[in-house]
């Protein structure tokens, strides 16, 4: 007797069963696969996961795009990826929401769907980073960044990139919970950096299997332990965002329940509650969402600007002549005997321009955040499903030269307006970059980043200060690649070493002077060790 007849079932009739099920699949699959926009061939079920690229996916997929346009779909498994390479295409994103639902659990507005309580959050959001309230806090940026300046002239800079993230984060910490970072060591800092790099893990398609097979969501916790993993430290992350929050609970019980003057979002909310404000109302009724919003500033403002500010002394350095270039406009406009300020920022355009060249040179989120379709929809005859990926590439876009031409050379004069003498004719596009910022670093439509003046404003600031104070050069031994770049979600320069010098003894008077004039504004924000 056959050993198949010992057992509980035929395994000829489950074969009769299966194979027409697994046909099926791949018939449908390739129905499927038929209504979405042409990409490189895929098979059936796995789609292009074997081949989805492990670091700096950005020149994969600008590369695809080459062959397959500048709309094009990718399947990290069962789910397809629509990549978006050019601005005609990311139109579409206006379909999108994010989706990150075991982490944050919607509890920030990157993450948050469309709908009446994402509109409450950009609301509260807007009236954070108005025009208006942008002002208030541009006195704190300034103190800040001379603090950064005489910083890093301490020692000629052997810690600059650690001063640039205490400068970046303590500033954000401020305007989140009027608390700032003192120290390059700060316990609180470390703490808060872990968790913006575990969840910017979440913002990179491929991270994780139930990406590509959506079925294993399904399984109970101990058969899908990356579901316990990812829930137990977003549990973590938000105990210490609860903390946070808790220290300006605390703050304002000191001073009676009265504003301290700090001007921090979390007090803002917090007051607005107990007037009566109904959305901050709302939100309170869960903490989780509530201590998410200002820790969202953080996780949106501070990773990112950091990795730009490293770019853009990485640009100088493989570029000396832009340094001199804007070094010489700050001496014209400002002279030795003061650093340059917000209010002169109308008389230094090119400064500007190498915020906005930096930003376009090497977008700290090269590919965008990742968003699900949250609705079906039609798009160029194509069929978008509800909950396709769509994954904009932004380095493509940055990178076409019918907006910037000789996209691979770093040239802030691209940003000048024309009657500007250092406007370089063959930088001319032929066509404008839509949207705010000439640039799409800050993405587009309603999910623009609102926060996109502020970063302009941190970034120009610290950059003014530092040419306008030190000289910056290069080591000898080190050897400055524009193209080696770490990180897949955030991309910043891999590490390098560079000397900053005080220009001379009568700037030098300067900066320490204008330390102990920051060092009195500072003081009204407690430090966080």
């Amino acid at each position: 007797m056959a050993v198949a007849d010992h057992l509980p079932f035929n395994f000829s009739q489950a074969t009769t069963l299966i194979g027409p099920l697994l046909i099926g699949l791949i018939f449908f699959d390739y129905l499927y696969k038929r209504r979405l926009p042409p990409g490189p061939p895929s098979l059936p079920l796995l789609g292009n996961y074997l081949s989805t690229p492990r670091g700096k996916s950005w020149l994969f997929f600008t590369s695809l795009s080459k062959t397959y346009g500048g709309i094009y779909t990718f399947y990290s498994g069962l789910v397809p990826n629509i990549i978006i390479s050019d601005l005609k295409s990311h139109t579409i994103s206006s379909l999108v929401e994010a989706i990150n639902t075991y982490y944050s659990q919607g509890s920030t507005i990157v993450t948050h769907p469309y709908g009446a309580s994402w509109n409450m959050r950009r609301k509260i959001f807007h009236q954070f980073l108005k025009p208006s309230a942008l002002q208030t806090y541009k006195e704190r940026q300034e103190a800040e960044a001379s603090k950064l300046v005489f910083g890093i002239s301490l020692d000629e800079g052997k810690k600059w990139k650690d001063e640039i993230e205490r400068y970046t984060s303590s500033v954000v910490f401020t305007l989140s919970y009027g608390r700032r970072i003192d120290a390059l060591n700060s316990a609180v800092l470390k703490k808060r950096l872990f968790f913006v790099h575990y969840v910017a893990r979440f913002l990179l398609s491929g991270q994780f299997l139930v990406e590509s097979l959506p079925f294993l969501d399904y399984f109970p916790p101990f058969l899908a332990r990356w579901k316990t993993a990812v829930t137990e430290m977003g549990k973590q992350n938000a105990a210490f965002d609860s903390w946070l929050v808790d220290t300006v609970r605390q703050d304002l019980a000191k001073n009676g329940g009265k504003l301290t003057g700090r001007g921090s979002l979390t007090e803002n909310m917090i007051l607005a509650a107990e007037a009566g404000n109904v959305d901050c109302q709302q939100l309170m009724q869960n903490e989780r969402h509530f201590c998410g919003i200002p820790s969202s500033v953080f996780g949106a403002g501070s990773h990112t600007t950091i990795a730009s500010l490293c770019s853009a002394v990485l640009g100088l350095i493989l570029n000396p002549w832009v340094f001199v270039t804007a070094q010489k406009e700050i001496d014209e406009v400002i002279g030795k005997k003061r650093s340059p300020n917000f209010g002169d920022r109308e008389k230094l355009p090119y400064i500007d321009a190498l915020v906005k060249e930096t930003l376009r040179w090497k977008p700290a989120i090269p590919m965008g955040v990742k968003h699900a379709t949250s609705e079906d929809d039609i798009y160029e005859g194509y069929k978008i499903l509800k909950g396709t990926m769509i994954v904009p590439n932004i380095w493509a876009m940055h990178y076409d030269p019918s907006y910037f031409p000789s996209p691979e050379e770093f040239a802030p004069e691209r940003f000048l307006p024309e009657n500007d003498e250092r406007f370089r004719e063959e930088l001319k596009p032929e066509k404008e970059f839509p949207g705010k910022f000439g640039h799409g670093t800050f993405g587009w439509g309603r999910r623009i980043c609102v926060g996109g003046d502020l970063a302009h404003n941190g970034m120009w600031i610290a950059l003014v200060k530092l040419i306008w104070g030190l000289d910056l050069m290069g080591v000898e031994g080190e050897k400055y690649d524009g193209i080696k770049f770490t990180g897949d979600t955030v991309m910043a320069p891999a590490s390098f070493k560079c000397r900053w010098k005080v220009r001379d003894t009568e700037i030098g008077h300067v900066i320490e002077r204008e330390m102990s004039l920051a060092g009195v504004v500072l003081e009204q924000f407690p430090a966080l060790e």
